[in-house]
């Protein structure tokens, strides 16, 4: 879960965003972004997918991450193996 976090407020702060910026745009609460990043909480992948279109990030990168993909989603994301 942190390292899932980690990358999120470091693609994050890039951006110069606040957590409450990251949460207006993917159109979650900024105390649901703070839980992400602190590693507090696990991520629905809904919310993964709604956090990486905010930060035009790959979302297969968070998704490696967070070793939540298989070589299936792999497969079907064209992600390399």
């Amino acid at each position: 879960l942190q390292r899932v976090g980690n990358l999120i407020r470091h693609e994050r702060k890039s951006f110069g965003w606040l957590e409450k910026d990251l949460a207006r745009e993917a159109g979650l609460t900024m105390t649901y972004i703070n839980r992400i990043e602190r590693g507090r909480t696990t991520c629905s992948l809904e919310a993964l997918f709604m956090i990486a279109l905010a930060m035009d990030m790959d979302v297969a990168r968070l998704l490696q991450e967070a070793s939540w993909i298989n070589d299936g989603v792999r497969a079907f994301l064209g992600a390399k193996v």
